[in-house]
Order: C-alpha cells, then sequence, then structure tokens
C-alpha cells in the first residue's frame, strides 16, 4: 500500500491579499484629508509662537539695553517689525494681527520691563488668539 504525503500550504490566499490591499488603498485615500487639517493648525501655532517669542524678547532687549523698545505693527496687520532687531517679518497668507483699541499700531517696551499695555489678535481663517500683557508687570499672556 502505497502512501500519500499530506502537504501544508503555507501561505495567503488571494483573497486575504485583496483585503489588505483594499484596507491599504481607504487608509492611502484618507491621509490627504487628515494631513491637509493638520497642517494649517500646525502653521498657526508655530506663526503665533513666534509672535509671541519676539514680544518677549523686544521686552527682554529694551531691558537689558536700558532702551525703549518700539515692535510696529504693519501693511494692515499682516507684518511686524522691531527697532532694536532690524528686521521685519511678513505674516504668512491668510494671518493678520490686531491690536485693540490702539492707533499707532506701535508696542513700546520700557528699561523697567514695562510696557503700554496691550491686546493683540492673532488670526486665520480657522483660529483666533489674543496676546494680552499687563502694562505695570510686562508679562504676556496666551488666551
Amino acid at each position: 500500500m502505497m502512501k500519500t504525503a499530506v502537504t501544508k500550504s503555507c501561505g495567503f490566499t488571494l483573497l486575504e491579499l485583496l483585503v489588505v490591499v483594499v484596507i491599504l488603498l481607504l487608509v492611502y485615500a484618507l491621509l490627504p484629508t487628515v494631513y491637509a487639517n493638520l497642517v494649517p493648525s500646525r502653521q498657526y501655532e508655530a506663526v503665533s509662537r513666534q509672535l509671541e517669542l519676539e514680544l518677549r524678547a523686544a521686552r527682554t532687549r529694551a531691558m537689558v539695553t536700558s532702551k525703549t523698545v518700539i515692535l510696529e505693527f504693519g501693511n494692515e496687520g499682516r507684518s511686524y517689525s522691531s527697532d532694536a532687531a532690524g528686521k521685519g517679518e511678513l505674516l504668512p497668507n491668510g494671518f493678520a494681527i490686531r491690536l485693540e483699541d490702539d492707533i499707532d499700531g506701535q508696542v513700546k517696551f520700557y528699561p523697567d520691563g514695562s510696557n503700554d499695555g496691550f491686546r493683540l489678535n492673532l488670526r486665520n481663517e480657522l483660529q483666533s488668539t489674543w496676546l494680552i500683557s499687563d502694562w505695570v508687570s510686562g508679562q504676556i499672556v496666551r488666551e
């Protein structure tokens, strides 16, 4: 009597491979929408932090140099520059800065650490952040 060998197949069926390919295609199709939602949020956070750092740096420069430092906002809220740093920053498209109750578009930081006191609004189409400073202490907080 002859014995026949039983062989086991080690591999995937065509159906299993097709299911995996469909899942990968669905994930690939959803990535652009997820990524598109993350990019503006990340860009907004980066611009907001950069503006906050510039405000803090202007205050520090005023205290270190014992001179008044002026941060000006121009170009209809699309740019800002510091007289002490000697450079200006242009905001990305869709971003704008507004100083509340301000007519000259400037924030002055004094050598004792104080400033004029301000409420500054950074906004784009999706988000809005207030940077607020106490005129006596000069501390800047984000709301």
